[in-house]
């Protein structure tokens, strides 16, 4: 779990909608770093824009996001402070 106040940069991550309804990012991890758990976006203006770009071009969505974490009941969610879009070129499998 990432502690309260944590700010995370940049951060390679993708949009996923779980059963319950929440949009959440799930981050990518590399060699160096290990990656997050899985995050619940906290509802915001810049989320209801993902939310409407994930509904386009669906809930896989690539990103680079930065925010802060809060926790809420053991429970880490995230507050986007900025995310771009990551062009379908530039993801490259580890394969």
């Amino acid at each position: 779990m990432t502690t309260e106040g944590t700010v995370l940069f940049n951060k390679r991550a993708r949009l996923v909608r779980v059963a319950s309804g929440p949009l959440m990012v799930a981050f990518d991890g590399d060699t160096r770093s290990p990656s997050n758990a899985p995050m619940v976006l906290l509802r915001c203006r810049m989320v209801q824009r993902l939310d409407e770009l994930a509904a386009s071009r669906g809930d896989d969505l690539v990103l680079q996001v930065s925010g802060r974490v809060f926790v809420y009941a053991g429970r880490n969610y995230l507050l986007p402070t900025l995310a771009q879009v990551v062009p379908t070129g530039d993801v490259r499998s580890l394969q």
